[in-house]
């Protein structure tokens, strides 16, 4: 230690005696199946107009039974406590996602293959959210998610509709965010 410059010993000793900090913020908060049920409704009602008004309804019948299958998987990961989905077979789910895409649409980029593809991305998210950062990531693109609905119609009902559905949302990270008491 002698052959240190001597601000080098005197910040080291100084790192020694202080004590340990403690984040602010922690993200080992256990989810609460309410808080993931109150998301997936959330996901579930901006995504009713994507499955009726957009070209996926003609293009992908599946889409939307597999996108609220998922939905209803996640679920049941949340309230029943089963075991999150393994790796690989997520890994898997998001190739056939891919696939699934150039099958309807014969490439992967473009308005409705990409939303297409988006959607089943944030859907395959929400299957391997398991911290409170991931459940705020998730909030912030199911936002996004309520832009694109913009992409197939702009009337003032489906406006009117978005709003309830970033009502929604924020009412989501509200609930979320509220720790030590319950969200009336």
């Amino acid at each position: 230690m002698a052959s240190l410059p001597f601000f080098t010993r005197r910040r080291r000793a100084k790192a020694e005696s202080a004590p340990a900090r403690t984040p602010l913020v922690t993200s080992d908060r256990h989810l609460d199946a309410r808080d993931t049920w109150w998301l997936l409704a959330a996901y579930a009602f901006v995504l009713i107009p994507q499955f009726l008004v957009a070209p996926h309804s003609e293009r992908a019948p599946w889409f939307g039974i597999v996108c609220l299958a998922l939905l209803v998987l996640r679920g049941c990961i949340a309230s029943l406590g089963w075991r999150h989905l393994p790796k690989p077979l997520l890994f898997s789910l998001v190739a056939l996602a891919i696939l699934g895409t150039w099958v309807a649409y014969g490439r992967i980029y473009g308005r409705d293959a990409g939303v297409m593809l988006l959607i089943t991305m944030l859907v395959l998210k929400l299957l391997e959210m398991r911290t409170a950062r991931e459940v705020t990531l998730a909030i912030y693109l199911g936002l996004f998610l309520v832009v694109t609905n913009f992409f197939y119609s702009q009337t003032i009902l489906m406006a009117i509709y978005m709003l309830g559905c970033l009502w929604l949302f924020v009412a989501t990270m509200i609930g979320f965010n509220r720790i030590g008491s319950k969200p009336s």
